[in-house]
């Protein structure tokens, strides 16, 4: 955040039209540039007897700067360089935006009280003291402060009892029945193990989460760049076809300079274009669980496979149902039907294989469980994988799902298998009978895949479902 009695201006990543000074800085048009000047009325009304209440969003780990619709950073620009590079636009007294030195701020004069009085009755106040350097009086001012918070007050903050959406903040108010019924759900929210972010726990109990992990070299560009826009795609695509999910991604991406700084950059993107997107930073978890008492070693989950992170779920008491999935495969509609189907069974885990190389018994993003169903025992085979998980090969992840995981799912599990109802392995390795996708497979894709257009085999007639024996690419 910028400091100084410059305005202050959003640098911020728009898809609207925008202009740029002649330093390349990027400007907001015209209704953006209004929204974030009210935005930083808010944050410099805090020191206010009325706002010290307010409850503004927390910012996410590495995501500097404050916006209600984003998080963008502030830098100071001269007040003729915004009116140069930006259209006009209804008055707003830039003064009254960050133009006040410490001894004139109404923030930190009697003029709050008015701002206060102001905002409940919609009076004017009658303090007659003034601005020596503007010539205006601290009444107008916190009038028109008044009269901006007045604007905004559903958009920009809302006082401590209402909770805010994660990444945009969208006000929970707008979705939820009652603020009664996010007041009794925040009395059930577990504080102080939080196994993914602040954020995240303050979504509150009952989340059903896609889990994924993203991590290793970030100085790779191009692998990074393919996750990035998958990472895009299936946001939207989760938004679309699982409906009240958080999608959070457990990385261990850095927030420095150079490469790791770019790569960072690119997934806080990603948070702050969708709401259901939560950044879970490993190297922070191991760090907030040092403090707390907790049965995890924080040694050990430095040690623990980075492809193993997306499990970390499981040990969340705020997390009633997760799915782990892997970052380069998109989510498919066969998938969705086939999670719904297990959500409405008995059975805690599920488990998904779809293509002829799904010859493991449990696929690392394929999986799922209903962890409200039997949490201690799932918390206790969390803790099982991070001793397990310990050495850094590629398929570790894998090696310990089938060795410790499968060894319990496999009494109570859904598998969804096209291709492996009679392979002799699996069938060894299975105690409940497979069954097939609910629905037909769509065109050549197949679930865990990234969208590559093959050319599948012909299911088995046995392996079809009973009343569709003419799925033959079931």
């Amino acid at each position: 955040m910028a400091s100084g009695n410059d305005t202050k201006k959003c640098v911020l990543h728009v898809d609207s039209k925008v202009a740029y000074n002649e330093k390349g800085i990027l400007l907001f048009n015209e209704k953006s540039l209004e929204k974030c000047k009210k935005a930083q009325t808010v944050y410099e009304s805090r020191g206010s007897s009325k706002y010290k209440a307010v409850q503004l969003p927390m910012v996410p780990d590495g995501c500097s700067g404050y916006h209600v619709k984003c998080y963008s950073s502030y830098t100071s620009v001269s007040k003729q360089e915004i009116s140069a590079a930006q259209p006009s636009h209804e008055h707003v007294d830039l003064n009254g935006i960050g133009g006040y030195s410490d001894e004139t701020h109404p923030s930190s004069q009697s003029g709050t009280d008015v701002a206060d009085r102001t905002l409940r009755s919609g009076t004017k106040a009658s303090t007659s003291s003034v601005n020596t350097r503007t010539g205006v009086t601290k009444d107008a001012l916190a009038v028109e402060n008044a009269a901006l918070l007045r604007k905004i007050h559903k958009i920009d903050f809302v006082a401590k009892e209402v909770r805010y959406h994660n990444s945009c903040r969208t006000e929970l108010s707008d979705k939820a029945k009652s603020i009664n019924k996010k007041k009794e759900n925040e009395k059930k929210v577990f504080f102080g193990r939080d196994w993914c972010s602040r954020e995240s726990t303050v979504r509150g109990p009952y989340q059903k989460v896609i889990s994924y992990t993203l991590h290793g070299d970030a100085k790779n560009a191009s692998i990074f760049n393919r996750y990035y826009s998958l990472l895009r795609d299936i946001s939207l695509t989760a938004q679309r076809d699982y409906p009240g999910w958080i999608i959070r991604i457990y990385h261990d991406i850095p927030d420095g300079r150079g490469p790791a700084k770019e790569a960072h950059d690119q997934l806080c993107q990603v948070y702050c274009q969708f709401d259901h997107v939560d950044l879970c930073s490993v190297p922070l978890l191991i760090e907030r669980i040092g403090n707390n008492t907790t049965p995890v070693d924080p040694a050990s989950l430095q040690r623990l496979n980075p492809r193993m992170f997306r499990y970390l779920v499981m040990l969340d008491p705020n997390a009633d149902v997760f799915i782990s999935r892997d970052v380069d495969s998109l989510i498919w509609r066969r998938e969705v039907d086939a999670v719904e189907e297990w959500l409405r069974s008995n059975y805690t885990f599920h488990v998904m294989r779809h293509h002829t190389s799904h010859q493991s018994a449990i696929l690392a993003g394929m999986w799922g469980a209903k962890i409200w169903q039997r949490r201690d025992l799932i918390e206790g085979l969390m803790r099982a994988l991070i001793v397990s998980g310990q050495q850094q090969i590629k398929f570790q992840d894998q090696l310990s799902l089938v060795d410790i995981v499968w060894s319990i799912a496999k009494y109570d599990v859904m598998a969804h298998d096209t291709y492996g109802c009679q392979h002799e392995q699996l069938v060894r390795l299975s105690s409940l009978k497979v069954r097939p996708f609910p629905t037909r497979r769509d065109g050549r894709y197949y679930v865990g895949g990234a969208g590559h257009d093959l050319y599948p085999d012909k299911c088995p007639e046995v392996c079809r479902p009973p009343d569709h024996k003419d799925w033959e690419y079931c």
